[in-house]
This record gives C-alpha cells, structure tokens and sequence, in this order.
C-alpha cells in the first residue's frame, strides 16, 4: 500500500514541481511583465486616441472643399497627415495644458481644427475683434495667437485686419508668436511682419505650433 502511495508521488512530483517554478516565476516578474503589457497597451490606445488628428484634417479639408476660394488649393496628402500625427505623438507633454487665443470674426470656419487643438489638450478662447483681443491679453495668459487676415461687417464690408491687429498688439507690448491661419494664401507673399507664420492648411498649423512650443522649451 505505502509503496503504491509512493510510486504515485513520484509520478506527480515532476508536475509539482513545475507547477512551483511557475508559481515562483510569476511572482518574480509580475511586475516587469505588468509594466510591459501596460506600456504595449497604452501605445495601442494612444494610436487610436490619436487618429482624430486625420479625421478632423480631413473633415476640415471636406469643409475647404465646399468653398470656391476658401481654400481651394489645398493639397494635403496621407504622407503629411503621418508626419503631423507622429511629431504630435512626441509632443503629448508639450502642448497638453497650452493655451491659444484665436482672433478671427467668424470663429465657426475653425471648427474641426479647434476639436483637434482641445482633443491635443490645448486650450482655445476665441476674440472677434483687435479690441476684444486687447482685453483678453491684459486679463490672461497665452502661449501663442492664432489670426484671421481678411475680416468683414455683416454688410460684407472689410472693418478690420489681422495684420493691423498685430501691428496694434507690437505697439502695445501684448504680443506673442502668432500665426495666420486663412482662406486664400500666397506662398509667394511670404508671412507677414512679427508673424511667426501663415498657412491655409491644418495639418501645417498644428506644425507651427509645435515649432512655437519646441523653440519655446530650447
């Protein structure tokens, strides 16, 4: 009887101890497998997170493209929707918390572009005029300007000008690194005085801020 019991043992003692160094392997490495699975999981939500940077390119170019000349010549392709994507991936911790002051009359043409700024955790507040402007930077702070050019009274009557609201802003020491975000764009006109930079596309607005918020860190 015992020799039976015996024999039995033996043959379950290789399973056993198996079953042991697992147990112990386990342990051990609990934790360094824990924060690889962890870091595996939080790149693959952050892929997906990320993907409304296309989709808010593409649906403010599907927006472009309903206009005869607001920005009609836009041509953005996959490539440079990658390459804005990825530098934004790099940059998580430098724009989250930043805050932007868009001065344009008709705020709404930015739609798609502001969800992508707030989903990147950047913080839009919108001003209609150079005067409504002048308020908001004497009351709060700002790490950089977003602009119209070309602005109109309901009557369809030029009234004011983005770059006369930065001439205005330089003279009264309330200026940051702007850029000028339009409809209709000639690269051949280069950027305007005290502008950091001027485009018509999204996806070379999101360049621009990051090229402010990179110099910035330097």
């Amino acid at each position: 009887m015992w020799s039976d019991i015996l024999i039995e043992s033996i043959k379950v003692l290789p399973s056993l101890l198996l079953a042991i160094v697992a147990l112990v392997a386990v342990l051990v490495f609990r934790k360094p497998i824990g924060d690889v699975i962890s870091r595996l999981s939080g790149l693959k939500i952050k892929d997906v997170e990320l993907n409304f940077i296309v989709n808010y390119i593409d649906e403010a170019l599907e927006v472009a493209e309903k206009h005869e000349k607001w920005r009609a010549q836009i041509k953005v392709t996959n490539k440079d929707k990658q390459n804005v994507l990825k530098r934004a991936k790099r940059n998580l911790d430098l724009v989250k918390g930043v805050e932007v002051l868009w001065i344009d009359d008709q705020p709404g043409n930015n739609k798609n572009e502001e969800r992508m700024l707030r989903q990147l955790e950047i913080e839009v507040e919108y001003a209609r005029t150079t005067e409504e402007a002048i308020e908001k930077l004497k009351s709060a702070r700002y790490d950089l300007i977003l602009s119209d050019i070309a602005r109109e009274n309901k009557s369809g009557v030029p009234v004011d000008s983005g770059i006369d609201t930065l001439n205005t802003l330089v003279e009264k020491n309330l200026s940051l690194p702007t850029i000028f975000y339009i409809g209709e764009f000639d690269p051949a006109k280069g950027s305007p005085g005290y502008a950091f930079g001027i485009t018509n596309r999204p996806d070379e607005l999101l360049h621009l801020i990051l090229d402010i918020l990179e110099r910035r860190k330097i």
